[in-house]
């Protein structure tokens, strides 16, 4: 019998019963929780869920942040062989409805009053009485908020139904739930388009999480610091099912901004996070060395002997370490082993600098669609520039147009409710069509070209890839942020967000100084390649403007709205 994720848990859970699954910051300080107490609580939501009449099938919407009653409520419904649907809480009211309209569920849990407020927007919620399960006491203030839906249940956490005795309970359950069972609807994070929810079975996730345990090395020891949204397929896999599976503990932290801060008192081994994150590391590394000349001459010169990895055994770079190297990893606990990045293309000089520190980036690639990773860097076979060699059990081939087709079994059942969707991007053979363009080498590296869809024609009929671009700028530590545009148009140009450090050094000449460096940072790249002319935003691009993705990349169609007046200025005949 093939293993599902209920199997896995069960297995892990016995072995590591008094080992730490969880780690979670309660008040001022982190508790723990074992394996042992993670299943009991397992068992509670279960039957507290089939007290509120859930079954196997049955959809539950999951509207919360990190947080242990997330991994809690979403094994609870794989027991029961229900669906987890989870939502990002930093989508609006509107959006949130959309979803929970289509999907229909049988249960609504959430994490805050602000969730709850969203939740109360929804009409549908009210008129079908769907039940809510709040995870946090129930004040008050929040008893004011729920007077207004009749009939139907509220309880928290602390006041669950169901308790679970110890036995043979989930066992029992477990032999119930197959391979090929649905256990989760994930909606795309709909750069472009209404995002569209990807089923995905045990199957699709166990298949890839023991990948990924082999392939890049995980072990009970490890620490994994949980940066990314569980919403997210990224950190669903890769953050939780792959330590869970290996026995390795997760540490949960309140506020994202304060990554360095719960990386020093927690100590991870392993961090996930996308490559705005280390684009953010290196920004505060770099302003922090540029307070005088002497530490920058130093930092760089240690990066760059750093480089050549033959160097790391000599004396000198253990001289570095000592005095550059060891700062920057001290912010992060001093005991990270390698970092991973997903969800976007990491520019290869910033792998470079994190593997000449002694911290590799792995970069990896996938979809929602495929569980998600297709392909993955490890620590014995990397190359900068990659996103690695395509996964074991995976088959990889590039369309005559050069896109990327995938088949295996990570790959989606299909699209929810969107027949049309599953057999445009889903052939009857089992090829998913993944919409980006990329290459192969001789030895298996994949390459990520860009998106089909953000591919810039101009009016001269030239095409041109703007992520390229766009990395070749940011690696400039005056440029923050850069969206390159000029489809339909007769030149490219840009939208630029500037760092600090370029508003503090180059003041009231900021425009005259992108300019010039412009050049220098795209000197490789062709004349029509070149950003002809660009604007200046003040404002970054954020999840929370709607500018960018949870997993922060680019929302292209939305920045370009922003500033359409702007970009209509720059191509006026003057």
């Amino acid at each position: 019998m093939e293993p599902t994720i209920c199997s896995l848990f069960l297995e892990v859970a016995e072995k590591y019963a008094e080992k730490t699954a969880i780690f979670y910051k309660k008040g001022d300080v982190f508790e723990e929780m074992p394996y042992k107490r993670l299943k009991n609580l397992v068992g509670n939501f279960v039957l507290t869920f089939e007290h509120f009449g859930v079954k196997g099938g049955d959809r539950v919407i999951l509207l919360s942040e990190n947080r242990p009653e997330w991994i809690i409520t979403d094994l609870a419904n794989l027991f029961i062989g229900a669906i987890t649907v989870p939502i990002h809480k930093i989508l609006s009211p509107i959006q949130i409805k959309r979803i929970i309209d289509e999907i229909e569920p049988r249960l609504v849990i959430v994490s805050d009053r602000d969730a709850l407020e969203k939740i109360l927007e929804i009409e549908s919620v009210k008129s079908k009485k769907i039940d809510v399960i709040y995870l946090e006491s129930i004040l008050e203030k929040e008893k004011e908020l729920i007077k207004k839906f009749k009939g139907q249940h509220f309880i928290n956490s602390l006041q669950l139904i169901g308790h679970y005795h110890t036995g043979t309970e989930l066992e029992e359950r477990a032999r119930r739930i197959k391979a090929e069972d649905d256990a989760s609807i994930i909606y795309t994070s709909g750069t472009t388009g209404h995002p569209k929810g990807a089923i995905l079975t045990h199957k699709n996730f166990v298949s890839n999480a023991l990948t990924l345990v082999e392939s890049v090395g995980v072990f009970p020891e490890d620490r994994f610091l949980s940066v990314l949204p569980l919403s997210h397929v990224f950190e669903r896999t890769v953050g939780y099912y792959v330590p869970l599976f290996s026995g390795s503990s997760i540490s949960y932290i309140e506020d994202v901004a304060r990554v360095s801060e719960f990386a020093k008192e927690e100590k991870p081994t392993i961090i996930i996070a996308v490559p705005r994150l280390y684009e953010k590391i290196y920004e505060k590394v770099y302003e922090k060395v540029s307070v005088s000349a002497f530490k920058k001459n130093l930092f760089l010169k240690a990066v760059e002997y750093g480089k050549v990895r033959e160097n790391r055994s000599k004396i000198l770079y253990k001289f570095y370490d000592l005095l550059v190297f060891k700062k920057i990893k001290d912010n992060f606990g001093g005991q990270v082993r390698f970092f991973v990045s997903g969800g976007a293309s990491l520019a290869k000089w910033l792998g470079e600098f994190f593997d000449s520190i002694g911290t590799p980036v792995l970069e990896g690639y996938g979809l929602t669609e495929t569980a998600p990773v297709i392909a993955c860097n490890s620590l014995d076979n990397y190359r900068f520039g990659t996103v690695g060699q395509v996964l074991k059990g995976l088959s990889v081939k590039l369309s005559a147009d050069n896109e990327i087709l995938v088949k295996g079994p990570n790959v989606m059942k299909g699209y929810f409710k969107d027949e049309e969707s599953t057999k445009k991007d889903l052939s009857a053979d089992g090829w998913f069509k993944t919409g980006d363009l990329g290459k192969l080498d001789e030895e298996g590296f994949l390459s990520i070209i860009g998106r089909k869809k953000e591919i810039l024609v101009l009016t001269t009929g030239k095409k041109i890839f703007p992520v390229p671009i766009e990395e070749a700028c940011e690696k400039h530590p005056y440029i923050s942020q850069c969206l390159v545009f000029g489809d339909g148009r007769k030149h490219i140009g840009a939208i630029i967000v500037p760092t600090e450090i370029a508003e503090r050094e180059l003041g009231e000449k900021i425009e005259e100084g992108i300019d010039s460096l412009l050049n220098e940072q795209l000197r490789e790249f062709s004349r029509i390649e070149q950003i002809k002319k660009f604007i200046i935003s003040a404002e970054p691009f954020t999840v929370e403007n709607g500018l960018l993705t949870i997993t922060l990349k680019l929302r292209r169609n939305q920045i370009l709205e922003k500033f359409a007046d702007k970009v209509e200025d720059i191509y006026k005949i003057k």
